[in-house]
């Protein structure tokens, strides 16, 4: 059977990057993710994102339309929690790998479509964080943004503060120049702590006014151009390759595999209860943000706290709504699964025998290797032999009054017309012996009838 020859395109396009800091509130964490979803960002870099432990279970906001990456798998309090989490649209044409380079809840790695960026929250007066990052030279194609807690003049008029300096030294030094436009505020105190670095030809950064996040942080846009889609053509059953009998076809067929899935898997939501109504009061709250730019005043502080009403009361009558629509146990049993279920995090690094995947194919083979390459032909023989004696030690173990003939496999116990069939011969076949097929006997009665009588005098 022919098949389809793989399609290309070549078609590349631009990055949207959605960066602020939510302050561990809940309603400006979910609006961080409506918003960016709205506005067809493909991803979104938090810090201080809302988390919470309940149950033992690990909880923080999530978004249908997003994937959900974090620093730390797991957390028991509030001082193990993440401190950034960055979210990545479900696109068949964006392919994203996580890196951890160190262990860190205030620092996430990931490689999206071969570009890494990285989200950075600097907490005032914790230089660890902060240390991690400078001792490492970014890669090639590279953007680090994040909340820095930071002043230096190159971005900012005025006094340094919390090591402005060492960060305007490392960009210095390691090439990632500045995105931010100079004394343009990120924050309602008139300061600049929200960076952008990258390493990338045209990028570029703005702080938009209309994608506030009711948090004391502004929205920061960035956007690189030119990027190369992930996969390439139209991915299916056709694409595969028609057959794997060498290593590298093996390797071909375990690329397309990953990439199908990878396709397939994929599918994009808006969140079900954002609605009308929190669009409105967020283009409200916005107006309001545009009027008073700097500062808390009584008019910003009350649409601020209206936009987040408006946001917690619609994903609770949204959840509401949900509960009081159960009308079978298959709805209530679906319900008890996804609040049982591990959490919506993307799966970090593999790491197996000491040894560190981290992108998805690398993963896919080393999963291969050590669950389907392993099984080699003495090991298959080694595992035969290993049933052939569980079954025979099964028919020799004490049970009723006998044990006759007909208690043992068909072609055990009835030899055919001319064949010499005995247990050294089984033995022989599956490298075992009688001491560790019979437990100890040296003597089997093979077709004669075995009486519980002697086999209690044998295992005795």
């Amino acid at each position: 059977m022919s098949r389809r020859p793989r399609t290309h395109n070549n078609d590349r396009k631009t990055l949207k990057i959605f960066q602020t800091n939510v302050g561990n509130i809940p309603a400006a964490h979910d609006c961080a993710l409506a918003l960016a979803d709205s506005e067809k960002y493909d991803v979104v870099l938090l810090q201080e994102p809302w988390t919470e432990v309940k149950e033992a279970r690990c909880l923080t906001k999530i978004h249908p339309a997003y994937e959900t990456h974090s620093p730390v798998d797991n957390w028991e309090n509030n001082d193990a929690r993440p401190r950034v989490m960055t979210y990545v649209r479900k696109n068949s044409h964006i392919l994203t790998d996580q890196k951890r380079p160190a262990s860190t809840r205030d620092t996430l790695w990931l490689t999206v479509n071969g570009i890494t960026i990285v989200n950075v929250y600097c907490r005032p007066s914790y230089d660890a964080a902060l240390d991690i990052l400078l001792r490492r030279s970014p890669p090639e194609r590279c953007l680090v943004a994040g909340d820095f807690n930071a002043k230096h003049y190159s971005w900012q008029t005025g006094r340094l503060a919390n090591r402005g300096g060492d960060i305007a030294a490392w960009a210095a030094e390691s090439g990632p120049g500045l995105l931010n436009t100079a004394d343009v505020p990120t924050n309602p105190h008139g300061n600049t702590i929200d960076l952008a670095f990258s390493k990338i030809d045209l990028a570029s950064a703005v702080v938009e006014d209309h994608l506030a996040t009711s948090s004391d942080h502004f929205t920061l846009s960035l956007t690189i151009l030119n990027i190369t889609l992930a996969l390439t053509g139209t991915l299916g059953v056709y694409s595969l390759p028609a057959a794997a009998t060498t290593a590298s076809e093996l390797d071909a067929l375990a690329e397309s595999l990953v990439n199908l899935l990878h396709s397939s898997a994929k599918e994009m939501r808006s969140a079900p209860w954002w609605t009308d109504e929190c669009a409105e009061s967020a283009a409200e709250y916005h107006a309001v943000r545009r009027i008073f730019p700097m500062g808390f005043n009584e008019e910003v502080q009350a649409a601020r706290e209206v936009f987040q009403n408006v946001v917690r009361r619609a994903k609770r009558q949204y959840w509401r709504n949900l509960i009081d629509g159960f009308s079978d146990s298959a709805a209530v049993y679906k319900a008890a699964r996804w609040l049982k279920s591990p959490g919506a995090f993307q799966p970090p690094p593999l790491q197996i025998d000491g040894v560190v995947y981290e992108t998805q194919m690398d993963k896919a083979n080393a999963l291969r290797r050590s669950t389907l390459e392993r099984r080699t032909e003495q090991t298959t023989s080694t595992t035969r032999g290993s049933r052939f004696v569980r079954r025979v030690k099964y028919h020799l173990l004490p049970g009723s009054l006998s044990l006759r003939q007909k208690m043992l496999p068909p072609r055990l116990a009835t030899p055919r017309q001319g064949q010499t069939t005995s247990p050294s011969r089984y033995c022989e076949q599956f490298g075992t012996s009688l001491e560790n097929m019979s437990g100890g006997y040296t003597k089997v009665a093979w077709w004669s009838g075995i009486t519980h009588k002697h086999v209690r005098q044998k295992s005795s």
